[in-house]
């Protein structure tokens, strides 16, 4: 579940780069995520967390350190 949500995330970030049928799916998978969390389903948070931990290490492979 967590790949669910790094994939996800990967899409929202290159959205250039993906076609337009499979952009829509970054930003509507995050909100089905957010809705399973808060609906008490067992596979919410782990996309979520996948998704924070990929955007935290897709960030710091475009900004990094000096």
């Amino acid at each position: 579940m967590g790949l669910l949500g790094a994939l996800l995330v990967w899409i929202i970030l290159n959205r250039r780069s993906v076609p337009v049928q499979i952009q829509i799916w970054g930003p509507a998978g995050l909100i089905f995520a957010v809705i399973l969390t808060f609906s008490y389903n067992i596979h919410g948070p782990p996309i979520l967390v996948g998704a924070l931990i990929a955007l935290l290490m897709l960030q710091s492979k475009m900004y990094p350190k000096k």
